[in-house]
């Protein structure tokens, strides 16, 4: 599947914030080590890159779906969380693995 969105999900990632903050999009990862919080990056989202993916950014649930699409396309075993907060839209467990 051939995208304009990258998402470049770092290794050790755990867990994925999706954030809408004043139209704009970004990716929060998280990385732990056991109960202790690790490695944490946040990544914004060109939002014309969602338009070139045929993605309307005032959309919350396609950014979401699309978002989540990419993940697996990355290889990566998806967990859907609870959102946290205003800002934070979508959560989700990442793992490597087989999607099905």
């Amino acid at each position: 599947m051939d995208s304009f969105v990258r998402l470049n999900v770092p290794p050790t990632a755990q867990r994925v914030r999706l954030l809408s903050l004043k139209r704009r999009w970004g990716i929060y990862y998280r990385s732990t080590r056991g109960d202790t919080e690790g490695r944490v990056e946040l990544r914004p989202i060109d939002v014309d890159m969602l338009r070139g993916d045929h993605v309307d950014p005032t959309d919350v649930d396609a950014v979401v779906a699309h978002v989540e699409r990419r993940l697996q396309a990355e290889g990566l075993r998806t967990t859907r969380r609870a959102a946290e907060g205003r800002s934070v839209v979508a959560s989700w467990d990442i793992a490597p693995g087989p999607v099905f």
